[in-house]
Order: C-alpha cells, then structure tokens, then sequence
C-alpha cells in the first residue's frame, strides 16, 4: 500500500509479478489490485481480464472467484479499453451473475491509463 500512497507509477512491474503468481495469497493480489485501481493502471488490463477469467474455471476456488469479481470492478473503473474488455468477459463469458453484477457499478473512476482520476 505504501508504493500507492506515494504514488510510484514505477512500481507496476512488481506488482504485475505479484497479480500473476498463482501461489499469492488472496490479501497480496487483493492490494495489487488496489494499487491498479488507485494509480489508474490502464496497462494492467491484460492481467486484469485473465485474473477475469479464473471465475469460470470449474476448478475456481472461493478466492479465485472473489478475485476474478475484484479484477471486473478494477476494469470496469479504469474506464475506456479496460471497461470494455471487462464488459466483454462479463457479456461472453459471465454466466447470469455477472451482468447483474456490472450494471450495479458506478461510473468508472478512472480514465484507462492517464493516471488521474475522473472528476
């Protein structure tokens, strides 16, 4: 939380690494996605849609699920691309949860990438 309280751009990399390792726990991708959503990340849509995408796996776990829902509300609030790539997995690939879920979000809280938020 400390590279987002200062604001370190520069930390993304670490953080990407972090997202993408199977065996984090739950708390440390949690805050990696705090980091993105914070920081207006758009560059972290990639990684956002497949973390996504674990909610479909039938060998998703609880945690898996949770995160995949926490990577939608990211995508959906860095705006522009990275919305509609979120909206895109939840329209294709969603089941009927999932879309009910998207249409009770706010507006998005971030311009994808310009690292400032909406006003």
């Amino acid at each position: 939380e400390a590279v987002t309280v200062a604001r370190q751009n520069d930390a993304w990399p670490a953080v990407r690494a972090r997202l993408e390792r199977d065996d984090e726990p739950l708390e440390v991708r949690t805050v990696g996605l705090f980091y993105v959503r914070a920081l207006c990340q758009g560059e972290a849509t990639p990684v956002l849609v497949k973390l996504a995408r674990r909610v479909l796996s039938p060998s998703a776990t609880d945690d898996d699920n949770q995160l995949a829902v926490e990577a939608l509300r990211v995508l959906h609030d860095l705006g522009g691309e990275a919305a509609r790539a979120g909206k895109a997995v939840v329209d294709k690939e969603g089941g009927p949860e999932l879309p009910k879920l998207w249409g009770k979000l706010p507006p998005a809280a971030c311009e994808a990438g310009t690292g400032a938020p909406r006003s």
